[in-house]
Formats: C-alpha cells, sequence, structure tokens
C-alpha cells in the first residue's frame, strides 16, 4: 500500500498496489476448471476427471469476461470449454494449467472505470502473449476493508489461435526467469492504473518499487491477513501488530543514534575538507606564478627563434633569386643567338621561294603557248580529210596541257605553304625577340610575374595566338582553267546518247538509310500518340481507383469499435491513410502527362505502348527491327569515323606541340 497525506484536508488519500502471481499446478491437487468456477461464481463440469464444480451461490462478484486475442476461434468464449480444453491440453500430472495475477484495484475508480482498467490490461496480455484470459472482478467483504476492490484474473499457459490451444508461451518456457517477466507486469500495472486515476482526476498515485528503491526512509505496512484482520476488528491487538510496533521502534532509535553519528563525523570532515582546501588554493597560486614565469620566458625564446629563422629565409630566398636571374640571363642569351640563325635561314628560304615562284610562272606561261599553239594547228587542220584522226590528237594535245597546268598548281600549292610556314615562323621568332627585348626592359622596373601585362604573360599570349593561326590549314589554291583563252572550234560530230549512270553504292546506301530514317520517325510519332492516350487510360483508371479506396476508407471510419478490436481498426485505418496517399499521388502525376514513379511501372508503360503500336501498325512494326539493326550499324559506323578523326587531330596536336617544344630548347622555354 501508499499512503499520500492531503495536507488542506489532514487526511489520507489511499492508492493501493498489490499484484501477486499464483500458478494453477496439478502438483498442488489445483485444477483450471475450479479455479475458473470459483472466481466466476460458475459451475463448470470438469471433462478429465467428471468433477462438478459448483459455485453459484458465492456472492460479491462485481463482473465476469472473457478477454481473446484476435484471431482466436468463437468456442473460446464459453468459459467452461476454455478452461476443459486447458485440461486436456496438459498431460503431465505435475503441469501448470493456469496462471492467476490477482490485483487491487484502486478504490477512488468508479465500478465501470474499475472494469475498463481490468480488461485493458488483460487485452494487453492476451495481444501480446497471444493467451486466453479469464477476469472476474469482486467486492469487498461485508466485514473487511470496504476499499478491498480487486481482480482475479486467470491466463492459459498455451498460446490460442485458431486451432486452439497450441505451444507453451514464452513466459512460461523452461529457464525463463519469472522474476523479471514479474517486473515487467507489475510496471505495466501501476502505468495503467495511474493513466486511470488520471483520467478520472485523482490526485493518487500507486508505484510497483519498493521503498527502498523509491528512496523512501521508513517502514512498509504490513499485510495483517484474513485472522489479524478478523483479531483487529473485534477491538483487540494482534501479534502481528505489536511485532510491527516493536520493529517501528526500534528503527527509530537506529536512526537517531545513525543522524547523531553522521552528523559529527560530516562536521569533522568538514573541518578537514577546509584546511585541505586552504592548503591546495595556497600550492595553486605558487603553481600559477611560476606557470606565468615560464610562459614568458617561452615567448622571449619563442620570438628570437622566429627572428633568427626569418634572416635566414630572407637570405636564402635573396640568394635563389641571384642564381635565377643568372639562369634567366644565361637563356635569354641562348634564345638570342637561336634567332638570328633562325632569321638567316629564313631569309634564305623566302628567297628560294621567291625563285621556285619566278621559275612557275614562266612554266605556266610556256603552258598558255602551248595550249594556244595547240587549238590554232586543231583549227588548220579542221578541214582536211582524216577528220577524225585530227580530233583525237587535239584531244590528246588537251589532256597533255591539263596534266601540264596540274603539276603546276601542284608546285604552287608547295611553295605557298612552305612560304606560309616559313612566314610563320619568321613572325613567332620576331614574337620572342621582342619578348626578350620586353623583359629585359622591363625587369628593372619590378614588374609583378603575375600581372596582365608583365612581358612573360603578353608573351605566352602571344605564342598561343601564333600557335592557333599555325595549326589552321593554308588556303588551298586552285587554278581555274576555264579562264584560259581558246579559240572556238567547229562543232564536232553529235556522239551518240549516253544512258543514265547507274547509282553508286554509297548512294544506294544513303537512299536507304534515309528511308529507315523515315520510318523510324513514323515508328516515333506513332509511339508517342500512342503513349498519350494510353496515359488517358491509366489516368482514368487511377481515378477510379481512388474513388472506391476513399468509399472503402469511410466506411471503416464509420464501424470504429468501441472497446475491443481497436488496435486491429487502428493499424486497419493507417494502412488505409497510406494507400490513400500513393493513389492520389499516382493519380496527380498521370492527370499532369507524367510517368508512374517507380521504374519497373515506367517498363510495363512503354511495353504496353509498344504492343497497342504493333496491333495498329503490324506491317510497319513487321519491318522496324531491320530498320533498328540498319540505323545502329550506321550509329556505329559514325562513332568509329568519329573516334579514327580524334585520334587523327590528337596526333597533330602532339606533333605540333613536339614542333613548339623543340623551337623552344629541350622543352624549358623562356622562363622559369
Amino acid at each position: 500500500m501508499r499512503f499520500l497525506r492531503n495536507k488542506t484536508e489532514n487526511q489520507y488519500l489511499l492508492a493501493i498496489f498489490h499484484l501477486s502471481v499464483k500458478p494453477i499446478s496439478r502438483s498442488a491437487g489445483r485444477s483450471a476448471t475450479a479455479a475458473a468456477a470459483y472466481r466466476s461464481a460458475t459451475k463448470i463440469l470438469d471433462e478429465r476427471t467428471g468433477e462438478i464444480h459448483d459455485y453459484t451461490r458465492k456472492g460479491g462478484i462485481e463482473s465476469i469476461d472473457i478477454v481473446l486475442p484476435d484471431g482466436a476461434p468463437a468456442w473460446a468464449s464459453d468459459r467452461a470449454k476454455l478452461w476443459n480444453a486447458a485440461e486436456q491440453a496438459e498431460k503431465r500430472k505435475d503441469s501448470c494449467v493456469a496462471r492467476e495475477f490477482e490485483v487491487a484495484l484502486p478504490a477512488e475508480l468508479s465500478p465501470a472505470e474499475r472494469r475498463h482498467l481490468a480488461l485493458a490490461f488483460a487485452k494487453e496480455m492476451a495481444n501480446r502473449e497471444g493467451c486466453g484470459v479469464d477476469v472476474a472482478i469482486h467486492s469487498p467483504g461485508k466485514e473487511g476493508d470496504n476499499r478491498n476492490h480487486h481482480a482475479h484474473i486467470l491466463r492459459t499457459t498455451r498460446q490460442l489461435d485458431a486451432d486452439g490451444l497450441g505451444a507453451k508461451l514464452d513466459t512460461e518456457r523452461a529457464g525463463r526467469k519469472r522474476k523479471d517477466d514479474l517486473e515487467q507486469v507489475r510496471e505495466r500495472w501501476a502505468a495503467l492504473s495511474n493513466q486511470a486515476l488520471a483520467r478520472a482526476g485523482h490526485s493518487a498515485r500507486i508505484d510497483h518499487r519498493s521503498l527502498q528503491e523509491q528512496g523512501i526512509d521508513r517502514e512498509p505496512a504490513v499485510h495483517l491477513g484474513p485472522s489479524a484482520s478478523a483479531i483487529e476488528r473485534r477491538g483487540e491487538v494482534s501479534q502481528k501488530t505489536e511485532h510491527h510496533q516493536e520493529r517501528q521502534r526500534e528503527a527509530a532509535n537506529a536512526v537517531a543514534a545513525l543522524t547523531a553519528n553522521s552528523q559529527a563525523r560530516a562536521t569533522a570532515a568538514i573541518k578537514e575538507a577546509a584546511q585541505a582546501t586552504l592548503d591546495a588554493l595556497e600550492q595553486i597560486q605558487i603553481q600559477i606564478q611560476a606557470d606565468a614565469l615560464a610562459a614568458e620566458q617561452a615567448k622571449a625564446q619563442a620570438r628570437h627563434e622566429a627572428a633568427e629563422r626569418a634572416r635566414e629565409l630572407a637570405l636564402a630566398a635573396r640568394v635563389e633569386k641571384l642564381n635565377q636571374e643568372k639562369e634567366d640571363d644565361a637563356i635569354r642569351a641562348a634564345a638570342l643567338a637561336a634567332l638570328r640563325k633562325s632569321s638567316s635561314a629564313t631569309d634564305r628560304a623566302c628567297a628560294v621561294a621567291v625563285a621556285d615562284h619566278a621559275s612557275i610562272a614562266d612554266h605556266l606561261g610556256a603552258a598558255r603557248g602551248n595550249l594556244g599553239r595547240a587549238v590554232e594547228g586543231a583549227e588548220r587542220r579542221v578541214s582536211e580529210r582524216h577528220y577524225g584522226r585530227v580530233v583525237e590528237a587535239v584531244r590528246g594535245q588537251f589532256e597533255r596541257v591539263d596534266r601540264v597546268v596540274q603539276q603546276v598548281a601542284d608546285r604552287i600549292e608547295r611553295v605557298v605553304r612552305s612560304v606560309t610556314s616559313a612566314a610563320d615562323q619568321v613572325a613567332r621568332q620576331q614574337a620572342r625577340l621582342a619578348l626578350a627585348r620586353q623583359r629585359a626592359a622591363a625587369k628593372p622596373l619590378g614588374i609583378d610575374p603575375r600581372s596582365y601585362y608583365h612581358p612573360d604573360n603578353v608573351a605566352k599570349r602571344e605564342a598561343r595566338e601564333a600557335a592557333a593561326a599555325a595549326a589552321k590549314p593554308a588556303p588551298e589554291v586552285v587554278i581555274n582553267t576555264a579562264k584560259i583563252e581558246r579559240r572556238p572550234a567547229e562543232p564536232l560530230r553529235p556522239a551518240a546518247p549516253l544512258s543514265p549512270p547507274k547509282p553508286t553504292e554509297q548512294e544506294t546506301q544513303a537512299k536507304l538509310l534515309e528511308g529507315y530514317r523515315e520510318m523510324q520517325a513514323q515508328w516515333d510519332a506513332a509511339v508517342v500518340a500512342e503513349r498519350a492516350l494510353y496515359l488517358k487510360e491509366l489516368t482514368k483508371q487511377a481515378y477510379d481507383k481512388t474513388v472506391a479506396h476513399v468509399a472503402e476508407h469511410q466506411a471503416h471510419l464509420d464501424a470504429k469499435p468501441m472497446l475491443f478490436g481497436r488496435e486491429k481498426w487502428e493499424a486497419q485505418r493507417q494502412s488505409f491513410e497510406r494507400r490513400d496517399t500513393a493513389n492520389n499521388h499516382e493519380w496527380k502525376t498521370l492527370k499532369d502527362g507524367h510517368y508512374p514513379l517507380r521504374e519497373q511501372d515506367k517498363e510495363a508503360v512503354q511495353k504496353a505502348v509498344e504492343r497497342r503500336v504493333r496491333d495498329k501498325n503490324p506491317a510497319l512494326a513487321q519491318s522496324m527491327p531491320k530498320v533498328f539493326e540498319a540505323l545502329q550499324a550506321e550509329r556505329g559506323r559514325v562513332a568509329a569515323e568519329r573516334q579514327a578523326q580524334f585520334l587523327k587531330d590528337m596526333e597533330q596536336a602532339r606533333e605540333a606541340h613536339a614542333e613548339r617544344q623543340s623551337l623552344r630548347g629541350k622543352g624549358r622555354g623562356f622562363s622559369r
């Protein structure tokens, strides 16, 4: 029992905690049928022994209920059938056929509130362990304490499912620590009772822990029992009461002695602690002064070492700068010498190019003269009798002249390329020479090497521009032979009509690929149109499914249980809400014209659309595999060509880079 004092009314508010567990075991000569009949004040026939347990004339019964787990059979609601099944499920002569939990119900609650509390505790036990529970609430006796409202909760030791009583409960297995299980049950009963008291507006509370665990320094109350209670009701003092009073007096004397001794020891300890604190403070002050002095010395030493290190670093930087300047001067001198040599070589190349150009002009003039003479000779021989031989001779002369002109054009193209390359080299060499001069002029000015206008940065930009200009292909020289003057010749004999040229293999392949691309475009357009139509159908189906599920959800909400089955109903309600959210999201996604979120749904939609297109366009669908294969091969060929061109460009870039590096002198450049 726990007593709480009400300070305003100067009386005790009683909140009782009592929970005990008793086994109903055959080894003690007990049976589940007899225990159930006595606690429910009913008549039950024990089918195993043939005994009739009749306690129908027993009074003091407030309510009796059978509480079953979810999924239990309907016959288990019959008390006699339930406990006879429990007796028949056990075969050993010392079996524990049932287990009883006796709990004290708070007297502050009304009868309906006490019944609701007991049933909630039993329902939680039935669902947690999967067993059948028989709840009987007894009222206080006429001659006893009128606050002794209590309940007898009889539980099966085996699981109860649709097939009847099955395996033993986990809490009934051998080797189980029943003390831990009992502690959990006591804690849960205290929590449920306190919740019921709070709902009813009472300030009284119960606690399943002992007084020592709660930190309450008093002796626990004594359970008198039926005999001692009868003695106390007659106005006499029982031996239990006298013994309890003697224990209380001894405890009070012991507490007083311990209190005095503790106070003396505490005073001495406080004095010793104060003296030790003063000594420690004095030592701490001395240590702080010593630490401050050591810190000042360490700071001075650190400043001295930092200054020495800074001087060493400045001297090393100065030496390195001088060495760098010497090396730059040597590089500049070598670059100037190389520029002088290359300038002379470039001048010679330009002279050779000019001479070649003059020679090419002479050859071109000679070719034109030969061509004119050939035309004149052909004209003179037109009237001759051997017309065919003259025409053949003229045609041969024309072919020879064309070959000569082509050779001249090739020679001119080579000369132009050499001249362009020589001019680019001259420009780069002049840029480098100007860079060297700018650096030599800007060095004493102290320009920041990272500046945009520093000569090194300017030279790098100009070098990049020159390299880009050099990488561009030389302009192609084309000689138009149509501009060469020819005298009009007499018309030749009409030639036989020519048959149209046969298309080449490349032209045939191109036309075939063009047809394949048109078929691919038709297929893609059909798929897009069919996908839009199919998504509309899916949207309508999703809307209908959402509406139907909302109706089922509302029906479930209308069927809300009042007492039992609430947990299962709540789980189903949450499932309905999750499904409603998913249905709404699916419907809105499809309504906006998007695919479903899951990848497998997207694949299913695509497959369905393609199947519908094949059904509507069988001829096109039959040709599409060949079209896909041909277009895939064409894409592979184009990718291979691009890859080859890319590798070729990379090789040319590497060659150009190697050429630039060779011009810079072993890849070192003009500066670091």
